[in-house]
């Protein structure tokens, strides 16, 4: 009779070995994290408007690629070359090379004041501008839906443009 049980002592013992062994191992795979989506990335480079001084790590599209792949580069801190246009509306980029719908930016000063853009305009353009300015800005790039509550570019156009800075204006003509 007492060798029953310790048979049966070590049965069960084997059992509760086993059930623990188990249990602990769906508790491992069941707390992993999965493996990451493997996608394809818009850009290998996001950057905050903090890092901004480090112009040289911001991501450098072309502005016909800004405009095309405009999903990819939405919401991101990046900087462009293209021409910049003003008027009554507002400001705006564009490039020659990539013209047509769509391909029109609507400009706003966010990181550099009024006072200071016209500053820069005036000597840029020998104080009387009748042209597109060449530029290079950095800023915060965004695809929206229009919202059309006025004629102002920025409420017209879906792509927008926050220009943070300016580091070249040359006359474009």
């Amino acid at each position: 009779m007492r060798a029953w049980r310790v048979r049966i002592a070590i049965a069960i013992c084997a059992f509760a070995a086993g059930l623990t062994v188990f249990s602990l191992a769906n508790v491992y795979v069941l707390t992993e994290e999965p493996p990451p989506a493997v996608t394809q990335a818009c850009s290998e480079v996001t950057v905050t408007a903090s890092d901004l001084p480090s112009a040289s790590l911001l991501p450098t599209p072309t502005y016909c690629d800004l405009v095309k792949r405009a999903d990819c580069y939405d919401g991101q801190v990046l900087r462009f070359h293209s021409k910049l246009g003003f008027g009554d509306e507002g400001i705006y980029f564009y490039d020659d090379s990539c013209a047509g719908e769509g391909s029109l930016t609507a400009g706003e000063l966010y990181g550099i004041n009024y006072k200071d853009f016209e500053r820069l305009l005036i000597e840029t353009c020998d104080g009387s501008c009748d042209g597109p300015l060449d530029v290079v800005v950095s800023g915060r790039f965004e695809k929206v839906t229009p919202s059309n509550k006025s004629n102002l570019l920025w409420d017209i156009y879906p792509l927008h443009f926050r220009i943070i800075a300016v580091e070249k204006a040359s006359k474009a003509y």
